[in-house]
């Protein structure tokens, strides 16, 4: 099953006004964000329900899909993620987590259900090993992720941390993001 359409592959990014331009939203930085990297935009809601089913099994890996939307405003693009996916039907071992067929099913079947429609990235947990994209997590990102728009999440539930990570040339770095809290 194809993960992404020939659409996607050349999606352009909508215009839409930055999340940091909303009187209504308040929007913090997290880690450092740097100038050049694409801005993440990730809801306050979303963070803490995927927070949350990344602790509801510490001794294996765990996944899902971030959905939201690839962005322009005033020429500068930007990812925001307003909804996430787990991959329930993925395949989780103590080191590893894998989208099976089986899960790419179910989540393009959940995914029909939200009004966003795109995938801008994935998530999965690294139990007691900390935040990093380990070889097997560049060959998802590399193969599955590999828009210059598509972002990766990693969280240890263990050590209470996590680290986005964006592509930078052929390259997948951590990278800051901005939390937008209502």
């Amino acid at each position: 099953m194809a993960l992404e359409s020939a659409e996607m592959k050349t999606r352009k990014p909508v215009e839409k006004p930055i999340p940091t331009g909303d009187p209504k939203l308040r929007v913090k930085p997290v880690n450092v964000v740097d100038e050049s990297d694409l801005p993440i935009f990730i809801h306050e809601k979303t963070l803490k329900e995927i927070i949350a089913y990344s602790r509801t099994d510490k001794t294996q890996e765990l996944g899902g899909v971030l959905v939201g939307g690839y962005y322009v405003w005033k020429e500068r693009p930007y990812v925001e993620i307003d909804s996430y996916l787990s991959a329930r039907l993925g395949e989780g071992r103590s080191a590893s987590f894998t989208f099976t067929h089986d899960a790419w099913h179910d989540i393009h079947q959940r995914l029909g259900d939200i009004d966003t429609k795109m995938l801008v990235g994935w998530h999965h947990t690294h139990p007691t090993f900390g935040c990093f994209l380990s070889s097997h997590d560049r060959f998802i990102q590399d193969n599955f992720f590999n828009l210059s728009w598509q972002v990766a999440l990693v969280v240890d539930p263990c050590r209470n941390t996590l680290s986005f990570f964006q592509w930078r040339g052929n390259d997948v770095k951590d990278c800051g993001f901005y939390l937008v809290m209502k």
